[in-house]
């Protein structure tokens, strides 16, 4: 557009177009600051247009000031969730944790060009910078304010490779700096902390070790209450950790817990024995690898020594139990004489003690045990049903216990029943049904059981009908694998609804982003059809999760792949190759349609020039024969395009063949 009539259109703009345009323009700008170096031609350009839309904004507002949520931006004292780019450039914008962002006249471009180069960075990099505040201090950006929110906020974030990133540096700061405050900080909650990393990270990451080596030795001579507390709280993480433990990664933890006395090595060794959980299996492997430089009888002298005043804390049956599984396990055949001698004293102790814990609820579940054997061996019909009536009178217990293996040898006692045609039938049917409706509302708990799994799946109907299903789906927003399977499963016929129901919900990301997730992992017949239905309707933020979940979907549509390919966005295109890339052929093709894009007079170099780049990224180099026209191009508007090529050849160390 002729700049001359681009000014005219902007200085005859109403007060809400100035709004609109300030959006539109914004995220154009953000997305060419995501894919141009900071002075490149096509970055400056949108800048310079961003600018006459703030100057035409500012005839209506002086300062501009966006708040920014995380799911809409908050101008002109109005939230602002349509159109959707409103709502993509808050959670954007919330990613890297601003507040808001106040524009004043006399913005130059050079200092909007910062701003925005800046909000291309990752929240990462921006952290390392000092944040944004401090990067725009530094460029001297004097008509341009931000407030920025706490940049720690994102260690609350689960799983994203990203908070890992921001925790490292975060915590090595502390650490480096031997911030007190800090490093208390980090302290106070340091179990939910271990979240950000996995056991693999601390025993391949040599200065991620160094850092925990520093920050334990700080604690120890600064604080030896939260020394104790974080050195239990590392070694019950690593030792419950996923990722399995070889014997070598646990000499290589060991210097981690060398601060730790006979002491603190009793008091995690008590700590362990008494809790309520049973103990992971290689809990006392890992416990005498990290300890056997202390001695063994030291630290079972203590351990001796601080028990038996404990024990009249009443906590005999959780000791009981996970003695005797430490005893009797694999693991502890190589047990040290003097922990074996020490534990089954500790066992002895807690029989003879007067103060024995007599725990109700246990003999309650042995008492639930015994009707059900009497009833599997019962064979007179008015007994069985004296029994049945008995197990009904203790439903309340049984259905909030939730012992679902005790609830799978109900089931298979019901049909070992039935299938003898007792007389005792009527009762069994209303005691199988009170056992199918605890598994159809259980299945909602978030609970990862295999006896529960095992009991949904030979569900063959439901007793709760539809609707039961969609309130628990859309209504209290509850979303798993195994509730939507069996709505699939009970309900074909209200597919239609179900994809009118996400539908209605596509405002609510995070819920949305959830269905997106489960079905995924789900991989059934109907996970690929109904990914590409909420695609349909979907912004591009859930757009690029579906892609990413598609990579994961046996089933493979490269057509509808291939389609996204001729698209605009950057991400979603990246996210689509990634998933044709399960296909060499498909590869091929999708690598072709992003770099045959036909080009006169250089009008299209931007788009090839941002395809090269994903090309790049993605390390195809079986299809960067595709690059190699490029680098003959001799016309002075494909230079950019002949640069390109060459880097990202010599990048993927390509050689024809």
């Amino acid at each position: 557009m002729n700049k001359l009539i681009f000014n005219a259109k902007i200085g005859l703009m109403n007060k809400e177009e100035a709004l609109e345009e300030f959006i539109k323009g914004l995220r154009t700008a953000f997305n060419n600051a995501l894919a141009y170096p900071n002075r490149h031609p096509y970055f400056i350009k949108s800048v310079e247009e961003f600018k006459y839309k703030i100057e035409a904004l500012l005839n209506f507002l002086n300062p501009i000031e966006v708040n920014i949520t995380p799911e809409s931006l908050f101008i002109d004292e109005r939230y602002w969730v349509k159109p959707l780019t409103s709502v993509e450039l808050a959670k954007i914008l919330h990613q890297r944790k601003i507040k808001k962002i106040e524009i004043r006249p006399g913005l130059s471009t050079n200092e909007l060009a910062d701003l925005l180069s800046a909000l291309a960075l990752s929240p990462k990099d921006i952290i390392k910078d000092g944040g944004l505040g401090a990067i725009l201090k530094k460029a001297k950006a004097k008509h341009i304010f931000v407030e920025e929110l706490d940049y720690s906020g994102l260690l609350n974030s689960q799983g994203q490779e990203e908070s890992q990133d921001i925790w490292r540096y975060l915590f090595k700061g502390a650490v480096s700096g031997k911030n007190v405050d800090k490093i208390n900080e980090f302290a106070d909650d340091f179990f939910g902390s271990l979240k950000n990393i996995r056991a693999k990270d601390i025993i391949t990451d040599k200065d991620l070790k160094e850092d925990l080596v520093k920050f334990l030795l700080f604690l120890k001579e600064n604080n030896k209450e939260k020394f104790s507390k974080c050195s239990s709280e590392l070694f019950n993480y690593l030792v419950n950790s996923q990722d399995a433990l070889s014997d070598e990664d646990m000499q290589s933890l060991k210097i981690l817990f060398e601060g730790l006395n006979e002491n603190d090595f009793a008091q995690m060794l008590w700590f362990n024995l008494s809790k309520e959980e049973s103990l992971d299996p290689l809990f006392f492997r890992f416990f005498s690898t990290i300890s056997e430089g202390i001695g063994v009888h030291k630290i079972a002298d203590s351990l001796s020594a601080g028990v038996k005043p404990k024990i009249s804390f009443k906590r005999g049956p959780s000791l009981v139990k996970n003695v005797q599984s430490l005893l009797l396990s694999t693991d502890s055949q190589g047990l040290s004489p003097v922990y074996r001698n020490m534990l089954s004293s500790l066992l002895a102790d807690i029989s003879s003690s007067e103060d024995f814990y007599f725990d109700p609820g246990e003999l309650l579940t042995n008492y639930c045990f015994v009707l059900l054997n009497m009833l599997d061996k019962e064979s007179d019909p008015r007994r069985e049903k004296f029994i049945i009536a008995r197990l009904k009178k203790e439903w309340d217990f049984i259905s909030r216990k939730k012992d679902y293996e005790y609830i799978k040898y109900i089931m298979q006692v019901i049909k070992s029943k039935q299938a003898k045609e007792t007389a005792a039938a009527e009762e069994l049917a209303v005691l199988e049904g009170k056992v199918l409706d605890l598994i159809e509302e259980s299945i909602w708990d978030e609970v990862s059981d295999i006896n529960l799994d095992f009991l949904a799946g030979e569900l063959i109907k439901s007793r709760k009908g539809s609707q039961f299903y969609f309130n628990k789906m859309f209504a209290e927003e509850k979303i798993n694998a195994c509730g939507l399977g069996l709505f699939f499963k009970f309900f074909p016929s209200q597919l239609g609804l179900f994809y009118s129901e996400v539908e209605a919900k596509r405002n609510n990301l995070e819920l949305l982003s959830r269905i997106v997730r489960v079905v995924s992992k789900m991989d059934a017949d109907l996970s690929l059809p109904i990914l590409k239905s909420i695609y349909s309707f979907s912004n591009e933020i859930i757009k690029a999760e579906i892609l990413k979940g598609m990579q994961g979907v046996s089933q493979f549509d490269a057509a509808f792949l291939l389609s996204v390919l001729e698209g605009n966005s950057r991400t979603l295109k990246k996210e689509a190759l990634k998933a044709l890339s399960r296909n060499k052929e498909s590869e091929k093709t999708g690598v072709r349609i992003l770099l045959g894009i036909r080009n006169f007079w250089g009008r299209k170099n931007n788009i090839i020039l941002e395809n090269m780049s994903i090309v790049g990224e993605l390390g195809l180099k079986e299809n960067a024969e595709y690059l190699l026209p490029f680098t003959k191009m001799n016309l002075f508007w494909h230079a950019s395009l002949k640069k390109k090529a060459r880097n990202i050849l010599e990048s993927l160390k390509w050689k024809k063949e």
